[in-house]
């Protein structure tokens, strides 16, 4: 029945841009772009505005395929225009919304992490076994990620999550790298307890996706089969809390900083994570960006969003979309070395 319903209604409407088509089932709400050969449209999506072909049929030919991953308690719709960018350069780009980001934080913090992992990968799988877009979709699966979003797409390429490890930097560092240990809420005290108190674990079960909740306590690691097999670029990305036992399953990882960070200062985040990855002999580039802030890579959030998530606005002079414009060639390189 799944089948049938996918098939009847990704790709119904023949009408240059990218495709793009938004699969909402169960409890999952699953975005595809993708190459076609249809005039893009404005569609407005929330607070965004896509240009995109939606509904239109794929451009013929098969094409590696491009997972991506938001930052915490974002929203795929914050990066429409690098999955666009991506799409048109001949990838079939899917995300989906992780809506158990209210999780981090906490004890719960090594299940969220987990189940955003296992959402990507369910995703994954329900469009290639599903859809009729399975039949453009090659072996290869690369991986892109902002923020926590990265560190997603490292865990999904063997990293592991280790809360102890992000309990200890936290211990250690927390005046220093305050942000990150409050997660982005600069009100907040920086001495997290993501370890002792039993609160919320995620329990999975077959044909669930997202998982289900039940309150008992939570593990500290994750348990992940990677599946991440291509290029993983991360811009931005989480490493406190993780560890990288042996090389990673992508092929090479690029890793873009941005200059001025904040939130995820590189000192204690991408300096790291390059050290650990070279360590294990997966390939490894570091990149960093102009001067910019952590909420860069992401077209500019009406007013009253960034007062309530305490987004910083940008100074006068400051040229966001040359930067995500930059980030996004970066990427793209990445991705077809």
């Amino acid at each position: 029945m799944l089948y049938s319903v996918l098939s009847v209604h990704l790709f119904t409407i023949p009408s240059h841009g990218a495709g793009f088509k938004r699969i909402k089932i169960d409890r999952m709400d699953i975005v595809i772009w993708y190459p076609s050969d249809a005039t893009p449209k404005p569609l407005k999506m929330g607070p965004r505005t896509f240009n995109v072909a939606q509904d239109a049929r794929p451009k013929a030919g098969v094409f590696d395929v491009v997972l991506f991953s938001h930052g915490i308690t974002g929203h795929y719709r914050n990066h429409h225009i690098t999955a666009e960018k991506i799409a048109d350069a001949g990838y079939i780009v899917m995300g989906l919304y992780h809506q158990n980001d209210t999780m981090m934080g906490g004890p719960a913090t090594a299940a969220a992490l987990e189940s955003r992992v296992k959402g990507l990968q369910g995703v994954l799988n329900l469009i290639t076994e599903n859809t009729l877009l399975s039949t453009h979709m090659s072996d290869t699966v690369h991986g892109v990620g902002y923020s926590l979003g990265g560190m997603t797409i490292l865990i999904a390429s063997g990293a592991q999550a280790n809360i102890k490890l992000l309990q200890q930097h936290c211990d250690d560092n927390g005046k220093q790298d305050r942000l990150y240990c409050s997660y982005g809420n600069d009100k907040a005290v920086y001495n997290r307890d993501f370890c002792k108190k039993p609160r919320w674990k995620l329990t999975y079960q077959i044909n669930s996706f997202p998982p289900l909740v039940t309150r008992v306590c939570s593990n500290t690691t994750t348990h992940v089969t990677p599946f991440i097999n291509g290029h993983a670029v991360v811009v931005a990305p989480a490493f406190q809390g993780l560890t990288i036992p042996q090389p990673l399953s992508a092929q090479d990882v690029t890793i873009i900083a941005i200059t001025g960070d904040k939130v995820v200062q590189p000192q204690f985040q991408t300096d790291p994570l390059y050290r650990a990855i070279q360590q294990v002999g997966t390939p490894v580039v570091q990149k960093s960006t102009a001067p910019a802030h952590h909420f860069a890579f992401m077209p500019q959030l009406p007013e009253w969003i960034r007062k309530e998530e305490n987004i910083p606005s940008d100074p006068p002079d400051f040229n966001r979309l040359k930067i995500i414009d930059d980030i996004n060639a970066d990427i793209l390189g990445a991705l077809a070395p």
